[in-house]
């Protein structure tokens, strides 16, 4: 009898967890690895709040409320908005642009296996580069 009620208790638990971790959206934010620009953090702004600070060659995820959010790195010219759904995986490559006098960043959104593809070559973002208000 006592066995049968841990089970059940175990499956009530399990069950009340799992509309929590769909009540988010997944994002995977990501910076490939390049010469240019590689001893420079990239920050990285959602809803005009820095969340990280991207290092050459990483990758950071976060769970996210579902909804409109504008991610951006410095500039608001570049701002990108993505309507996050519950449940839902993102992928975002932040970039470093070169330009003729100057070089830019952005933020764009990447087909999910473009960035699983991507992501797979990356190391994790220390812990200490990304915002507690996403961790």
């Amino acid at each position: 009898m006592r066995i049968l009620t841990a089970i059940l208790l175990l499956t009530a638990v399990a069950c009340a967890q799992e509309p929590a971790k769909a009540s988010k959206a997944i994002i995977h934010l990501y910076r490939e690895r390049a010469y240019t620009g590689s001893l420079r953090k990239m920050p990285i702004f959602m809803d005009e709040q820095q969340i990280a600070d991207l290092v050459n060659g990483r990758f950071f995820v976060a769970k996210l409320e579902p909804g409109k959010h504008v991610f951006r790195c410095r500039t608001k010219l570049e701002a990108i908005t993505v309507e996050l759904v519950a449940g839902q995986d993102y992928y975002l490559r932040a970039e470093l642009i070169q330009g003729f006098t100057k070089n830019h960043w952005r933020v764009i959104e990447v087909t999910n296996d473009q960035g699983a593809a991507d992501i797979e070559r990356l190391k994790p973002l220390d812990v200490k580069y990304v915002s507690p208000s996403v961790r």
